[in-house]
């Protein structure tokens, strides 16, 4: 009962702090002894319950929720995330970001550009992709795929924080904005996550239709966009324009069928 108590109470901090708590933190704030604590923490990782971040050291709760399945908690290859940030790099000349799904969240997993250009989906520095997910055209490419129940632990675990004025922070705007990414088949966001960006992400799906990630490009922010005022002369078409080589570079470098 002692041993089933203390699991719990590291499954409740790790619940209540969505950022993830380092080691050292979980044993002062549990009073377990760190070789313990090991123990517990390797348990639940392998039971799925918890994750390590590698990139941060922190253990979170398992993403998006204990018992949700993702193809992209398995789906590791480095160097295939590095193939479709370069090819979209080279063939557009805009920042290109991977982002992928994780057992511990979202990770931007690979990105190519030139000097100047943003290497982070937030160039102001807003924290893990995951809480930013629904500010950014990656995000909401991969959000608008997850199963709901996924979709659902997802949001109650990162809130719909404002980060620009034009951030959607209403749930009915997001679940209206991805109905519309499934249909279209595209995400975009427009000064969402940060005033100076845009950003155009395609989903990535495994064989079988599961998302695994997203490719996305980063733009910069223009007075108009053609898609809001078509017709106005003068309005932004980057969108429009870069949408077809995107999409070419996903379906010559991405290995799987997106049915």
């Amino acid at each position: 009962m002692q041993t089933l108590r203390k699991a719990l109470d590291i499954l409740t901090l790790l619940s209540q702090t969505p950022e993830g708590l380092t080691a050292e933190e979980l044993a002062q704030a549990t009073g377990i002894r760190r070789r313990s604590l090991y123990l517990y923490l390797s348990t639940l990782e392998e039971a799925r319950y918890v994750a390590r971040d590698p990139e941060t050291g922190r253990w979170v709760a398992y993403y998006p929720h204990p018992g949700v399945s993702l193809p992209g908690e398995v789906f590791q290859d480095p160097a295939l995330f590095k193939d479709l940030a370069a090819e979209s790099f080279q063939r557009t000349l805009h920042r290109a970001y991977v982002v992928v799904v994780r057992p511990w969240g979202l990770q931007l997993a690979a990105t190519a550009g030139k000097p100047g250009q943003p290497a982070r989906l937030d160039p102001e520095g807003k924290g893990p992709v995951s809480a930013h997910a629904h500010a950014s055209s990656a995000g909401q490419a991969i959000l608008a795929h997850f199963p709901p129940r996924a979709l659902w632990a997802h949001l109650a675990r990162f809130p719909l924080r404002p980060f620009t004025r034009r951030t959607l922070t209403h749930l009915a705007d997001l679940e209206a904005r991805l109905r519309q990414v499934r249909a279209q088949g595209y995400a975009r966001s427009r000064g969402e996550l940060s005033p100076r960006r845009c950003g155009l992400a395609l989903p990535l799906l495994a064989s079988g239709g599961q998302i695994v990630g997203a490719l996305a490009l980063g733009l910069p922010l223009q007075r108009l966009c053609s898609l809001e005022a078509p017709g106005v002369p003068g309005a932004c078409r980057a969108c429009p324009e870069l949408l077809p080589t995107l999409s070419r570079v996903r379906e010559e470098v991405w290995p799987f069928s997106a049915t």
